[in-house]
This record gives structure tokens, sequence and C-alpha cells, in this order.
């Protein structure tokens, strides 16, 4: 079961983003003998986008798996079998661990068996700041983050300055767009955290906020194609469908705009750290939500390093 031929570190994703940072995080690390497990979710616009920017960052050492996200058969029940089976052996003579979306079913299962000393967390949107706030002094794991965070005792953070992408960026001529403003779209409708209605009247009031500008909506990957169709009717507004990370706008179109903006989204410190961009982000009623004290969380600390725009509807 155990394959020698197999690399001294792993990295699991099942993302874009995640995708990126493992990227970076093989720079950083300065691994020379790795593999990047690379999961495909049955999700079409995911997949495309993990297979896209594979070619893209011309990686060379990966594996791909294929693990439905939603509705299992008894066939991805015995892949999940195989596959752990298949990575707690080779972990025995790897060095390190890391993982992208620790929450998953599929890799949350590894987190439980891997050695905790040499699993190494991926930061996987904002969750990465609730996952910190859980830890304690005995219960914590190592950070490769964005996010400039506090360690708890003992705990080491390494910071992801995403300089791989820095260095494509500064092999390019990039123009800047002044009349544009980049917004960041979210599925909160799609979740149910808040109603379709409630968001077309935000973007309804961003689009009036950026009345000088043209907007730009790069939508979620999951996001409402009938959604989007309507926020396309706003006059400022025009929809634009990407398939990569948005990290990498300014590489692949060869122009930046002028701010970037969304509500809450961790491409916002991402792109204020790439880019060097004006980011702003617009605050919504979420008094009610579910998850509230995460949002406040958030919400707290992006008001340490952007504006905060709170919206009254």
């Amino acid at each position: 079961m155990i394959d020698f031929k197999l690399k001294k570190d792993f990295l699991f994703i099942e993302s874009p983003l995640q995708l990126l940072n493992a990227y970076e995080a093989v720079n950083y690390f300065k691994l020379s003998s790795y593999r990047i497990i690379i999961r495909l979710s049955g999700k079409k616009n995911n997949d495309n986008q993990l297979l896209h920017l594979i070619a893209f960052l011309q990686i060379k050492e990966f594996e791909i798996i294929n693990i439905n996200a939603k509705e299992k058969n008894f066939i991805d029940f015995c892949k999940i079998f195989f596959f752990i089976c298949k990575y707690t052996c080779n972990s025995l003579i790897s060095d390190r661990i890391f993982l992208g979306n620790f929450g998953a079913g599929f890799f949350s299962i590894l987190l439980k068996i891997y050695n905790k000393n040499k699993v190494i967390l991926l930061d996987d949107g904002s969750k990465t700041l609730s996952i910190q706030r859980s830890f304690s002094n005995i219960n914590y794991y190592t950070l490769f983050s964005l996010y400039s965070l506090r360690p708890i005792k003992n705990q080491r953070i390494y910071k992801n300055r995403y300089s791989m992408t820095l260095n494509m960026l500064n092999d390019l001529d990039r123009k800047t767009d002044g009349k544009s403003v980049l917004f960041l779209g979210a599925k909160i409708a799609e979740i149910g955290m808040v109603k379709e209605e409630y968001y077309l009247s935000l973007m309804k009031e961003i689009s009036i906020y950026y009345s000088a500008f043209n907007i730009i909506y790069i939508p979620h990957r999951e996001e409402n194609p009938f959604k989007l169709e309507l926020i396309s009717q706003y006059l400022n507004i025009k929809v634009k469908k990407i398939d990569y990370p948005v990290e990498l706008y300014g590489i692949y179109e060869n122009i930046i705009p002028v701010k970037v903006a969304s509500f809450f989204s961790t491409a916002l410190i991402t792109m204020m750290n790439i880019y060097k961009l004006d980011v702003e982000s617009f605050c919504f009623d979420y008094s009610s939500v579910k998850n509230k004290k995460s949002l406040d969380e958030l919400y707290d600390y992006q008001e340490k390093y952007m504006s905060v725009i709170k919206l009254v509807i």
C-alpha cells in the first residue's frame, strides 16, 4: 500500500484558490519532493477551473482524484476508503501534509488521522479566521495564511505573500483602467443568508454608489444565472465570468481596475496585497443570520485594512 515513489510532501486541495495557495506553498517552503493531490468534486465550474489552472500554472507533480461532493453512491464510498488507506500509509514516509478545505468530509478524516505536527493548513477563504479562533493551547495546527493572525502559544503561522503571483505580474506591462471597479459577487442569496430580492437591492445601491464608474461584476461560481441576468441590467454593471481565481485577474486580462469591492471576501485582502489597490467592503444587515458571530469577526478584521461601507435598505 505504501508507494515509495510518492513524494515527501503532500498538498491536498479541492478549489482553485486552494490550488493557488498550494502553488505558493511549494515555492515558500522550497518543496523539491512533493505531490499536489487535487480532488474533483463533480461541481462543473469548480472542476473546470481547477483543470484550467493546472495547465496555466504548469503544475507537473499532481494527482487527480474524483469524489462527488453531493450525492455519493457505493463506488464513491469505496473510493473514499481506498484513498484514506492510501494516503494514510503514504503519510508514514512523508515530511509535511498541507490541507486546503480542512472542514470537508474527506479532508477532515485525513486531518484526524495525520500526526498534527506534520500538518500545515492552507487558507480556505475566510474560514481561517474562525478556525484560528477555535484553537486552544493544546489543540491547534500550523497555518500558511495571507491573514495577519496572532499565534497562540507554540503555534507557527507562516505568511503567504503570494510571491509567485507577484513574480508573474512583474513580468507583465500592466495597464490600469481608472474608470472601472471590480466587484466580487457572493452566493449569500443562494445559501439562504439573505433573500434574492434583498441582494438585488444591495447591488442597486452599490451601482448608484459607483455611478461614476463601470462596474465589472465577477460572480461566484455558484451564483444563480437568473440573478446574474437581473444584475447585468443595471446601467453601469457588466457581469464577467472568469475561469481562474480572481487573484490572477491582472495576469489574464493584462489590466487592473482602479478599485476592488465586495461584501466580504478573502480576495479583498489578496487583491489589496498583490495589486496594491484601493479596496472597499459593503456591509449589509445580517443581524438575523445564523453565523452572525463569524460575520462580525470578518467585518472587524476587514475594517482594519479597508473602508467598510454600511448599506441601509
